[in-house]
C-alpha cells in the first residue's frame, strides 16, 4: 500500500529525526513501530497522515493516497460536546449533512461499545472510555488506513489489554491497514503482524520482525511460550539498537 523510501526529517533547530527510513506497509496488516524515545516513530505518522514532508526521500501510495484516520495518545475531545458530536465532528467539518453524520456517529459509537453515552460529555467517562470515543471519531470518516500514537500509553493494564484485543478485532472487521506506535515490546507482538525496530535519533529500520500467531488472539496467545519468544527476540533487537547488550 505505502513505501518510505529514504526518508530524511530534519527540523528548523537542526534535529534530524529520521534518515533513510525505509520500509513498506502492505494493506491489511498491522506494522507496529517500536523504538526509544525521540527515535522520530511519531514523525513518520506524521509523513503518512501529510502533516509534516520529508525533506529527502519520498512516500510512494501504490494506489493514490487513501482515507487516513489519526488517533493521537491523548483523547484531545472537545469538553463541552457530547459524545455523539465529537465522533461526529470530521463529519461536520466537511459538510456532510445532520442525519447522515449522526446515524454514521451512532454505528461508530456503538462498535466501540459506548452505546448509551451519545449525550455523555467527556468529563463524564474514563480514560479508557475517552479513547473510545477518540477510535470512534476515526471510525467514522470510514478510513482505509488507521494511524495511531501510543493511544493506550496513559491507561491501566486491565483496560489497556481489553482495548487491544478491540482493536484487532476492528482492524479485521473493517479491513484496516494500522501503523501503530509504541514503547510496548509486550503490546507490540500481542497486536502487531510485523513489528519495525527504529535506531535512537536519527531513526531508521534497524531490525524487522513478522510475528506468529494468526488473526485471533487472545488471553491463550500471550501466556503462550511463543508469544515470550518473541518478546524476547523483539527486545534484544531493541536493546542491540540502543547500543546495549541483549
Amino acid at each position: 500500500m505505502l513505501g518510505l523510501e529514504g526518508v530524511e526529517r530534519r527540523f528548523a533547530n537542526g534535529i534530524v529525526a529520521l534518515r533513510d527510513c525505509s520500509f513498506a506497509v502492505a494493506g491489511g496488516e498491522i506494522l507496529a513501530l517500536l523504538g526509544p524515545s525521540g527515535c522520530g516513530k511519531s514523525t513518520v505518522l506524521r509523513l503518512i497522515a501529510g502533516l509534516e514532508q520529508p525533506d529527502a526521500g519520498r512516500l510512494v501510495w501504490a494506489a493514490g493516497r487513501p482515507e487516513i484516520a489519526y488517533v493521537f495518545q491523548d483523547a484531545t475531545l472537545m469538553p463541552w460536546a457530547s459524545v455523539a458530536a465529537n465522533v461526529a465532528l470530521p463529519l461536520r467539518l466537511r459538510g456532510v449533512a445532520k442525519g447522515e453524520r449522526l446515524a454514521r456517529a451512532a454505528e461508530a459509537i456503538e462498535r466501540v461499545g459506548l452505546a448509551g453515552f451519545a449525550t455523555a460529555r467527556p468529563a463524564e467517562l474514563s480514560g479508557g472510555m475517552r479513547m473510545r470515543v477518540s477510535i470512534a471519531r476515526a471510525f467514522v470518516a470510514r478510513p482505509a488506513v488507521l494511524l495511531m500514537d501510543e493511544p493506550f500509553a496513559a491507561l491501566d493494564e486491565i483496560t489497556r489489554l481489553k482495548l487491544d484485543d478491540e482493536l484487532r478485532r476492528h482492524a479485521r472487521d473493517l479491513k484496516l491497514t494500522v501503523v501503530f506506535v509504541t514503547h510496548s515490546v509486550f503490546e507490540s507482538v500481542y497486536l502487531a503482524d510485523r513489528i519495525l525496530v527504529l535506531s535512537p535519533r536519527p531513526g531508521r529500520v534497524v531490525a524487522e520482525h513478522p510475528i506468529a500467531g494468526g488473526a485471533d488472539r487472545g488471553p491463550a496467545f500471550r501466556a503462550a511460550p511463543g508469544y515470550a519468544a518473541q518478546c524476547g527476540a523483539v527486545s534484544a533487537s531493541l536493546a542491540r539498537a540502543m547500543g546495549e547488550r541483549p
